[in-house]
């Protein structure tokens, strides 16, 4: 019922962290953290504005990756691991001989997907920063 929001609410949740400077949950775990002193304005400073805009991007298409992979593990069958169980291939080498061979396809498709989308995402630049401060995200 509800499987819709939790996706938008990770969307939400990044780009509402780094703008909002006195309640945001960003600075409050670098301040927990002991990493910053004062409070930082991400989207108003001229070194985290791109940084910020690119961390957004990249947290929203998480949940496209989190889809796609979980597809593309289930499809692997349950008798190549057998097999690889019967041949001394278990651990971390079935990870690299079995799993990743037979995923590698779907995470290249994913790959590229997600790379011409972002490259079709220059609004979101624009919409979070309007170029700003001192054109330091202009793109």
């Amino acid at each position: 019922m509800y499987r819709g929001h939790f996706p938008v609410s990770l969307l939400v949740s990044p780009s509402s962290g780094f703008s909002t400077v006195n309640h945001g949950p960003i600075n409050d775990l670098l301040m927990k953290a002991g990493l910053i002193s004062e409070k930082i304005v991400f989207l108003g400073s001229e070194q985290f504005a791109l940084f910020t805009v690119i961390i957004a991007l990249a947290w929203s298409g998480v949940p496209f990756f989190g889809i796609m992979l979980l597809a593309a593990l289930q499809s692997i069958p349950n008798d190549y691991y057998e097999v690889g169980q019967l041949e001394g291939c278990t651990g971390l080498r079935g990870f690299f001989m079995i799993t990743l061979p037979s995923i590698r396809s779907t995470v290249i498709v994913t790959l590229l997907l997600r790379a011409i989308w972002v490259f079709n995402n220059a609004d979101m630049v624009y919409v979070m920063t309007k170029d700003g401060p001192a054109n330091a995200s202009y793109t």
